[in-house]
């Protein structure tokens, strides 16, 4: 990284911390951004307590399988 500016060059590879604080960050914010569609779609439809619970743990589910 050049001494006077704070973005990595392109090609760079960032230190192992640094990479995995980003990865941190990407991971927690893909689980956040996927808990307000479930919520919306349960008030949305109806849906009691026990089904939106049910719809959370699915779409977390969902999440995984499409991660992995």
């Amino acid at each position: 990284m050049n001494q006077n500016d704070q973005l990595p060059e392109v090609d760079e590879k960032l230190p192992l911390r640094q990479n995995l604080l980003l990865g941190l960050q990407h991971t927690v914010i893909a689980v956040l951004a996927a808990i307000p569609v479930p919520l919306l779609i349960a008030t949305n439809v109806g849906l009691s307590p026990e089904q939106t619970r049910f719809l959370l743990t699915r779409s977390f589910l969902a999440l995984v399988f499409l991660v992995y």
